[in-house]
């Protein structure tokens, strides 16, 4: 991932994750979906940050899971190619009304 590229995150009509970049003017497709090849859910957003450790670039997309939970599951792109970084981002309402998130690492 180069300073210079500007991304593009889109989910397609079969709501699968899908990314194309601009290098030196010109649009390329990018690898998002064919190496992660995930879907999310039909009603959902998404959400990008990029964020410099002071070594490498990476770009954050969050996303709603497909499989109507609500789960929030975050993938990242850096100099290395895309992974998946957080599997579940699980948000529940306790009965006293205290929120809890509860993660699950890959």
């Amino acid at each position: 991932m180069t300073h210079d590229k500007r991304y593009l995150f889109y989910v397609d009509s079969d709501n699968y994750l899908r990314d194309v970049y601009q290098d030196s003017g010109t649009w390329y497709c990018g690898n998002l979906h064919k190496t992660l090849n995930l879907k999310c859910a039909p009603y959902g957003k998404l959400a990008a940050c990029k964020y410099n450790n002071g070594a490498a670039d990476f770009i954050y997309l969050y996303f709603q899971d497909s499989d109507d939970s609500g789960n929030i599951r975050i993938c990242s792109l850096s100099h290395e190619g895309w992974y998946v970084l957080i599997e579940f981002l699980v948000l529940r309402r306790s009965s006293d009304g205290r929120l809890h998130i509860f993660l699950r690492l890959l």
